[in-house]
């Protein structure tokens, strides 16, 4: 009896932890995800701040892009950081998934707040169809939800 009771536990806990899976990810509205280049910036890989002499301390991408969409809190916790994938398409084939980048944004976002978040580099290709989605949400009460990372 008591193995019984363990795994109807079980079956129910796990069934309780899908619903609330799919509730946090329904906290999230993620819309108008865009890429962004500007072609009079540049992007500095990270070179130390005085290079050695004869270094090549001018050394930067070019030009400065930023990929980026909107994120609105439509849950009752505040939001401590997201963790999001900007997923493009190839050019020649669309059904298909070029590049996913990853990006950890740390700017709280409370109940009902919608914020542009953004990551700035040099991602090497545009791609076409830009979509964004969420797979880790940290909320201020220190609750994390956690769903699938895109494979690419």
């Amino acid at each position: 009896m008591r193995n019984k009771i363990i795994l109807l536990t079980a079956i129910v806990f796990s069934m309780v932890a899908g619903v609330a899976a799919q509730t946090a990810a329904n906290q999230v509205e993620v819309s108008d995800p865009k890429f962004n280049m500007n072609i009079y910036g540049r992007y500095n890989i990270g070179l130390p701040a005085n290079p050695p002499q004869g270094s090549r301390a001018g050394l930067s991408f070019d030009p400065l892009q930023e990929i980026s969409a909107s994120f609105r809190n439509t849950g009752t916790k505040t939001i401590k950081k997201i963790s999001w994938e900007f997923i493009t398409q190839k050019q020649d084939e669309p059904t298909e998934i070029e590049y996913v980048y990853t990006v950890n944004s740390t700017r709280e976002i409370a109940p009902g707040e919608t914020a542009r978040l953004s990551k700035t580099g040099a991602f090497w290709t545009r791609g076409i169809n830009p979509k964004a989605r969420v797979f880790r949400i940290e909320y201020a009460d220190g609750t994390v939800w956690e769903g699938k990372k895109t494979k690419n």
